[in-house]
């Protein structure tokens, strides 16, 4: 094995010169290239079973031309085992009229292996611009197909100064690079560079076809400042091509960058493209860059696009920029959304809550997504958590709403004991769906109020659901096979549709305007605290009456005759309406004829029925 106890100004080639293929750095070793742009440490394609082992410095290059891009600290192009308990830095770009150079990366792992670091690994800095863009910022490590362990602290270069007005800086570098098959466990820092003047933070880390578990803080780094407009903050984590991200860390995105005049927003928390979060800890958007004239929109705590995000923790929407003032001063500068969701699916049985935002004029629908705890583009919400709308804009109080649709129809499923805090405003017409799920009892208030829009409501399969008040709402409310809904108030829908054997208990019959469907063999409706003697049918509508009297009707859509409909006491001082099959009621009728031949109902003789289908046999007169 070979040692390096010195300082070396020049690349170390493992397996060549008079290197082994196993390398170790000691606290006093130092690897500084003076050629401008070469690597620190190279292990070539054809080593087999490299090993380093750092525990000094180790930097790529600096650029020494104009343009010249920095060297990376340490580039593997063979499958190599990488520890690294010291100082890792990739080279600077140079500074150039027009285009910075690119700084060099800290660690470029590009065939396998495993990078284990409990020490720092930097990307180098962009280089400058006199007139022009500065160069872009080294990441901090690039894995493919590669392991990661991480102990320690792993950042993005910063991205280089751009010239003349100073808003056209170098992108910072991101913080970890997963792909191809890559997984990495975090208990440490992972962030990505600080973006320089008018230049985007870096993503703390970048996930593709690969996986990451969190135990420790991914950030996303902070946009530069500039004149006359700044950039925006850094995601925290990016995920793309059906990658998977566990954490019980902290992810939070990088703030936007101040300028006088735009400022730049803040970052994504995590951004789900086809992929997959279980996140049971913190993940927070970005904050708004403040402005001289306005500040700027918080970043969103989750994307979630075509992807899956189980929550057990929190997501927080960044909190908006703050306006100092000038001509702008009512610019509507929002929170972050808490979770934004276009197509896929988010199981939330955490908190979500939008981000603070900062002046604005009164609210209205087409605001209320602004800050929004989630807004629903196409896809589907599962909770039962709490969802929380941003805090109000400060200067008038108008409120956004805890869930929002778009233009897409989306799916909110609801399980008892889920809380909203702000409106639920669906689109109507756009298909929109709130699904009353779960086995144990729930309770929804304001349906119509609370929450309106929604083209259509189901209690689900073995759902019990209590709507408390009066339910007005536009759409179609069905009830699934073992489902109960209980109207405490008025109902006005569209339509009740049973599918399946199911239950509707009316407390309030006359405010029950809505046509029923679907009413079938083992449906019941159970009007509470109701006496009902007798019936009648005719034209859709079934009338309902005690002793004679009406006491309310109930209207169906539907091929129906007055046979279809049996009454009966509940057992708990109301009435329970059956469907009765047409053969149901001839076999009921033929068993009354019997009785009576045995003299059972001889005692109520001496009360007529009424002339409508009564609940007392006809045998009985």
């Amino acid at each position: 094995m070979s040692s390096i106890t010195g300082t070396v100004h020049q690349t170390v080639v493992l397996d060549s010169q008079h290197y082994g293929s196993k390398l170790t750095i000691l606290p006093t070793g130092v690897i500084a290239p003076l050629y401008g742009g070469v690597a620190g440490i190279e292990v070539p394609a054809w080593v087999i079973g490299g090993r380093i082992l750092n525990d000094g410095y180790v930097g790529g290059g600096n650029g020494l031309v104009p343009g010249q891009s920095g060297g990376i600290a340490i580039d593997l192009k063979a499958a190599a085992a990488l520890s690294n308990f010291g100082t890792i830095v990739g080279g600077a770009g140079y500074y150039t009229y027009r285009v910075g150079g690119a700084a060099g990366l800290g660690v470029d792992m590009r065939a396998g292996g495993m990078l284990s670091n409990a020490g720092l690994i930097v990307g180098g800095y962009g280089g400058t611009a006199g007139y022009g863009s500065g160069g872009v910022g080294g990441g901090g490590a690039d894995l493919t197909g590669a392991m990661l362990i991480n102990t320690g602290e792993i950042l993005g270069g910063e991205g280089g100064y751009g010239g003349y007005d100073g808003d056209d800086g170098g992108d910072a570098g991101i913080g970890v690079g997963l792909v191809q098959g890559s997984r990495g466990v975090n208990s440490g820092l992972i962030s990505g560079g600080t973006g320089n003047a008018g230049s985007m933070g870096g993503t703390g880390a970048v996930l593709v076809d690969s996986s990451l578990t969190n135990m420790g803080t991914i950030s996303g780094g902070a946009a530069g400042g500039a004149y006359p407009s700044a950039s925006n903050g850094g995601d925290g984590a990016d995920l793309s091509r059906g990658s998977f991200l566990k954490s019980s860390g902290t992810i939070i995105a990088g703030a936007g960058g101040y300028s006088p005049n735009g400022a730049g927003g803040g970052g994504s928390g995590v951004v789900i493209d086809q992929s997959s979060v279980v996140a049971s800890g913190v993940i927070i958007g970005g904050a708004g860059g403040n402005g001289g004239y306005y500040g700027a929109n918080g970043g969103a705590g989750a994307q979630v696009n075509n992807g899956t995000l189980v929550l057990t923790g929190t997501v927080t929407g960044g909190a908006a920029g703050m306006t100092r003032g000038g001509p702008y001063a009512d610019q509507h500068i929002y929170g972050g959304v808490g979770v934004s969701l276009d197509g896929g699916l988010v199981v939330n049985a955490g908190t979500i809550t939008g981000g603070a935002s900062d002046s604005a004029s009164p609210a209205t629908t087409s605001r209320a997504s602004e800050g929004a705890g989630v807004v629903i583009d196409g896809g589907t919400l599962v909770t039962s958590g709490t969802i929380n709308a941003g805090p109000p804009q400060s200067r008038y109080g108008a409120a956004p709403a805890s869930v929002y649709f778009g233009t897409q129809g989306g799916t909110l499923v609801v399980d008892p004991g889920a809380v909203f805090n702000g409106l639920v405003i669906a689109q109507t017409g756009t298909g929109d769906t709130l699904a009353l799920a779960g086995y144990h009892g729930g309770t929804l208030s304001g349906l119509g109020t609370a929450f309106s829009g929604f083209d259509r409501i189901t209690i689900d399969q073995g759902a019990h659901w209590t709507l408390a008040g009066n339910a007005a709402e536009t759409g179609t409310l069905t009830i699934d096979a073992g489902g109960t809904l209980t109207a405490d108030g008025a109902l006005a829908v569209a339509r009740v549709a049973f599918k399946g054997p199911a239950e509707l208990v009316l407390h309030d019959l006359p405010g029950m305007t809505s046509p029923i469907a679907g009413f079938a063999a083992g449906d019941v409706i159970d009007l509470a605290g109701l006496k009902v003697s007798s019936d009648s049918f005719a034209h859709g509508t079934l009338t309902l009456l005690d002793l004679g009297s009406a006491v309310g009707s109930l209207v169906f859509a539907g091929d129906y005759q007055q046979a279809n409909f049996g009454i009966e006491s509940n057992g708990h001082g109301g009435t329970a309406i059956d469907f009765m099959a047409s053969s149901q009621a001839g076999a009921l009728a033929g068993a009354s004829e019997f009785a009576g031949s045995l003299g059972m109902f001889d005692g109520w003789a001496a009360a007529a029925p009424p002339a409508h289908h009564a609940i007392w046999p006809s045998w009985v007169a």
